[in-house]
């Protein structure tokens, strides 16, 4: 809900390797940030420009240099405000995922707790 600026705790880039490692997503455009969090395997949104760096390609969404890195490409002439908002869609759609995960464990906590889970009752 809100953004806490961390970068006066940063000293070095073990700091930085520190704090992205602790990181659930990492969203950015194409800087070294992007590679540090998808070396380590977290989590990683990388907004690109219509003609991106040579290592993205030209198309598609994902990398075969990082596994959790995915892709957010802007198109033809459009400007940066399309492609940022497919990626606030994609983070709600997570959003509204992550809910639901978290409804489902309140439930089946609730029906754990509950003194009769497990007992076989014959009617």
């Amino acid at each position: 809900d809100r953004v806490i600026p961390l970068m006066s705790l940063l000293k070095d880039l073990t700091d930085t390797a520190s704090l992205v490692q602790q990181l659930d997503l990492v969203i950015t455009v194409d800087t070294m940030i992007g590679h540090l969090a998808g070396t380590f395997g977290v989590p990683t949104w990388i907004i690109l420009p219509f003609a991106p760096d040579w290592r993205w390609f030209l198309k598609g969404s994902d990398t075969p240099w990082y596994r959790s890195v995915r892709l957010f490409r802007r198109f033809a002439q459009e400007d940066w405000l399309p492609a940022i908002r497919r990626v606030k869609q994609q983070l709600e759609l997570q959003q509204l995922q992550f809910e639901r995960i978290i409804e489902k464990e309140k439930y089946c906590r609730l029906i754990k707790n509950n003194p009769n889970y497990g007992e076989a009752t014959i009617t």
